[in-house]
């Protein structure tokens, strides 16, 4: 079994991975300035796609990425990963053979939610009642006002999980990502670790208004030899904008 996916390959000399973020698609990363630079292997995140199947497990998109490496005599290539995204350009970090030219994470909830969403969903009760609590509507709303009126989460927070709760569909897909990832991630740890070994060039993009992946803490978590850059914008803009500089700036 594969891992869904799709190649762009005009010719250029250098290769990209790359994995987009939550409600996106495959045409946001082909059909974003990228394509001006690389050749692109564009990856489905789980549970997104026309392609997705239950039976993919993780070990599948590395043993998919191989293969694609092989074929296309790939030696040496850029990752990126945009918001939970990261979290797969993460891993791939880990377990391609070839050596990254370069790591490239924007918003990346790899490394801040890393300990929120492992602690979550590896407990099989948490698991059953974040099930339950997100197929009810209505217990969804209840704990939502209780997080508000002991500031358990902050009010933008809350926004964001309310939209999601007024658009069931969405909801459910997150949980389902949510599950998949929580089955094997890289600690911030791990991470530092690892480009250090291999040598890897990480640039983050990140910004000060970014509400969902917070630079404060962000800063606290991210590799020391990684180049930080604030790129000033909310969370859904630093997709483009990362890309922007990614693309203009050559020495990346």
């Amino acid at each position: 079994m594969q891992w869904p996916h799709k190649i762009l390959n005009t010719g250029k000399s250098e290769w990209l991975i790359s994995f987009y973020g939550f409600e996106q698609n495959q045409e946001s990363i082909l059909n974003s300035p990228l394509k001006n630079r690389f050749n692109i292997i564009c990856f489905d995140l789980p549970y997104h796609g026309d392609h997705w199947d239950e039976g993919i497990q993780m070990e599948h998109l590395f043993s998919t990425t191989d293969r694609l490496l092989e074929e296309n005599n790939i030696r040496t290539c850029f990752i990126f990963g945009f918001s939970i995204g990261t979290r797969l350009a993460m891993l791939t970090c880990q377990h391609v053979q070839l050596k990254a030219e370069a790591v490239l994470l924007s918003a990346p909830d790899g490394l801040v939610n890393y300990g929120k969403l492992k602690r979550a969903l590896r407990n099989p009760m948490a698991k059953k009642v974040l099930f339950k609590v997100i197929n009810t509507p209505k217990t969804m709303d209840f704990l939502l006002n209780i997080s508000k009126k002991i500031a358990l989460l902050s009010l933008k927070d809350i926004h964001y999980l309310q939209n999601l709760s007024n658009q069931d569909h969405k909801l459910k897909k997150m949980y389902k990502l949510w599950s998949f990832m929580s089955e094997e991630s890289l600690s911030p740890k791990k991470f530092q670790t690892l480009i250090d070994q291999k040598k890897i060039k990480t640039t983050i993009f990140h910004s000060n208004q970014d509400t969902i992946v917070r630079s404060r803490k962000l800063e606290k978590k991210a590799p020391a030899s990684a180049n930080l850059i604030d790129l000033k914008t909310h969370h859904n803009a630093l997709f483009l904008r990362s890309i922007q500089y990614i693309t203009s700036n050559i020495e990346v």
